[in-house]
């Protein structure tokens, strides 16, 4: 995992979070374990062939075992694409955000993307 959190607030009062190595592997509370809200992300999958990989986010500040733990949403991402999602009026995370990347979606999924993926959060 290579997180950054660019903590410096600006005049949009936004915060900026990237990771240029998602994998299978849960990041928790990568925002800090207190409420935020997601007003954007891009992810980049650079896994060649037809195979999607599949973000998936979890609002908890339990420990997140995935595979097991329920994730709150799942996004697909297509393969050798970056995907920019824009969330009109965000979208409200009580515990902080955890996520991780998987092969297969679902909640059962626990095989790590074959090749690196890049998220980028835009948070309050």
């Amino acid at each position: 995992m290579a997180l950054l959190a660019n903590n410096q607030f600006t005049g949009l009062d936004r915060r900026l979070y990237s990771d240029t190595a998602v994998t299978s592997t849960a990041v928790m509370n990568a925002t800090g374990a207190t409420a935020c809200t997601l007003y954007s992300f891009s992810v980049k999958n650079d896994t060649g062939g037809a195979s999607a990989n599949y973000l998936k986010f979890y609002d908890t500040t339990a420990t997140v075992t995935v595979g097991t733990t329920i994730p709150d949403f799942v996004i697909p991402i297509r393969a050798g694409v970056k995907e920019v999602v824009v969330i009109p009026g965000g979208m409200s995370f009580v515990n902080g955000i955890s996520y991780a990347a998987t092969q297969t979606a679902g909640t059962a999924g626990t095989t790590a993307p074959a090749q690196t993926m890049t998220l980028i959060l835009v948070t309050s």
